[in-house]
This record gives C-alpha cells, sequence and structure tokens, in this order.
C-alpha cells in the first residue's frame, strides 16, 4: 500500500483493500481521494478526524448491504500513488518505483504505467466501499519545475504516453512539444491539475 503523507485512510481501510485483493487477482487497486479544507482542519485534528471516519461527509445514501463487482480497467493514468495498492511481487516484478524521478510529480505515473506493461489491470473502488482523505495544505515549492523536468523524463523514457499525459501537464502550465523537452510559460499553474483524468477540466 503506497500512502501519501498527506493522506488519511477511512476506517476499515485496510480490511477493504484486502478483501478487494482477494477477489481481484494481478490488479492495482487505487482508492478515492476526497479533501478536508483548510478551514474544517482548523477545528483540530480530532474533529478531522471525526470528519474522515464519517461516510455522511462524504456521500448521500446508505452503504450498499452487497458489494458490486469492481470492473478492470487499462487506465493507469488515473492511478496517482496517493492512494495506490499493489501486491508486492509485482513491485518487485517492475523492479519498483524509478529514483532518479527528484521532487514532486510523475514518478507515480511512471510507476503506474510500468505496471500497465507489465500485465495489470486498475480497479476504482466506489466511495461508499473506501476511501483516503487529503488534508489541505501548501504547494510544495518549486513544485512547478520538479513537474516540467519530471514530466520530460518520463516522456523520454515512454514516448508512448505523451498524448495521455499532454492535457495534465498543459492543465498545469506546462506544454512539452514532442521530442523538445522544452516547456512552454506557465498560466495559472495548480499541482491538483496534473492527475486530472486526461481531457477533462474542474
Amino acid at each position: 500500500m503506497f500512502l501519501d503523507g498527506d493522506m488519511v485512510p477511512s476506517p476499515g481501510f485496510a480490511g477493504a483493500l484486502r478483501r478487494l485483493h482477494a477477489q481481484h487477482r494481478g490488479v492495482a487497486i487505487k482508492s478515492p481521494r476526497m479533501a478536508l479544507t483548510r478551514t474544517e482542519q482548523k477545528r483540530g485534528k480530532r474533529s478531522c478526524l471525526h470528519d474522515v471516519a464519517t461516510p455522511e461527509r462524504w456521500f448521500e445514501g446508505a452503504r450498499p448491504a452487497r458489494r458490486p463487482r469492481c470492473a478492470r480497467t487499462s487506465h493507469w493514468y488515473l492511478a496517482a500513488s496517493n492512494a495506490l495498492s499493489v501486491e508486492r511481487r509485482f513491485v518487485e516484478r517492475i523492479g519498483g518505483w524509478d529514483e532518479e524521478y527528484q521532487g514532486w510529480g510523475e514518478e507515480d505515473m511512471d510507476f503506474a504505467y510500468r505496471l500497465h506493461l507489465a500485465g495489470l489491470s486498475f480497479v476504482f473502488p466506489e466511495p461508499r466501499w473506501l476511501y483516503a482523505v487529503h488534508l489541505d495544505h501548501a504547494p510544495a515549492d518549486a513544485w512547478a519545475t520538479s513537474l516540467d523536468r519530471n514530466a520530460q523524463r518520463f516522456v523520454r523514457k515512454f514516448p508512448e504516453v505523451y498524448e495521455v499525459r499532454l492535457p495534465a501537464y498543459q492543465q498545469c502550465g506546462i506544454a512539452l512539444a514532442r521530442g523538445s523537452g522544452k516547456a512552454s510559460a506557465r498560466l495559472r499553474p495548480s499541482p491538483a491539475l496534473a492527475y486530472y483524468r486526461p481531457g477533462t477540466r474542474r
């Protein structure tokens, strides 16, 4: 299980993952990502943890009595690592993480894409089953510079990802020309945009 330091898992998170992995062999599971605002977090840790543990805070209606079957997909580009679970044997099969990435961005897309190349499918459970909550904070220093550098590295390694990742880069104000490795001027950059579904906007 890979969980960012600014993510808080929902109650029963580990048990839900174990059940999903038992039902779906050979998959990576990307948990839904929710968010607490800074205003909510100012109420204190106890209040935040209470909100994380309250299903009504995140969706309407009761949890389903029976778990529907998750659909396997090939959507590696939606599997950012803020809350990603995969069996250890598959991590070892692809050689783990590429530690040549420095700073923020794209190391998880590289990881997910190599899992995809190794034949894994990706499952995206409904938030009624499990979720992880992001705690709001200021963006990392120089995030755009490191994303620019890491995007160039990712596309050099795997030129075939260019078309898939370009819309996300452009939404972050980075426009990589195919094969040039050069970036355009940044326009209203936000790190939250880097892992949106290609072709969509907030």
